[in-house]
């Protein structure tokens, strides 16, 4: 899944210049050649921060590296579009939930990481959700850590929470 490619929304009709929510397309579109030759595996697959009674803040990445060079990854946040997944006023759920370009704030412990040949290496993060949700909308709120190597290579690893209890 680390090495699917995020994909922006489209509604059938058209493309829009923001990511797809995480639970509408997971990972994003599979590359099986890049997964086939990936040398650096994530200790993750996902990342769920819960919703806000049960948040959870604090989280740690370790990337182990099979190959035989080293890799450094630049690290980032690549928000998806945030569902609104209950009408305003209504109290059951949307049939088209509503997007709207919220995202979570991603502080990484460091910008980037190098991973040696054979080894292993580890960042952490803290998450902050994205601000003025209405909880009674039951927003839910996504996207990626995305890792860029040097040689081009990139993995992305999707995360999840809900903006209510």
């Amino acid at each position: 899944m680390s090495t699917a490619k995020p994909l922006d929304f489209n509604n059938g009709n058209e493309t829009f210049p923001y990511l797809a929510p995480v639970p509408l397309q997971g990972g994003g579109l599979a590359q099986a050649w890049t997964a086939a030759h990936s040398t650096v595996i994530p200790s993750t697959s996902k990342f769920i921060f819960n919703d806000t009674q049960h948040f959870v803040k604090s989280h740690q990445l370790s990337l182990r590296n099979t190959g035989s060079k080293e890799v450094t990854y630049v690290l980032r946040n690549r928000g998806a579009a945030t569902a609104n997944t209950f009408d305003e006023g209504s109290r059951v759920p949307a049939y088209a939930p509503e997007l709207v370009q919220k995202y979570a704030d991603i502080n990484f412990s460091k910008s980037q990481v190098t991973v040696p040949a054979g080894g292993e290496a580890a960042i952490s993060f803290s998450v902050t959700p994205p601000h003025e949700l209405v909880a009674t909308r039951v927003p839910v709120y996504s996207g990626y850590i995305v890792l860029d190597s040097e040689s081009g290579d990139k993995l992305s690893i999707p995360y999840m929470g809900v903006g209510a209890k």
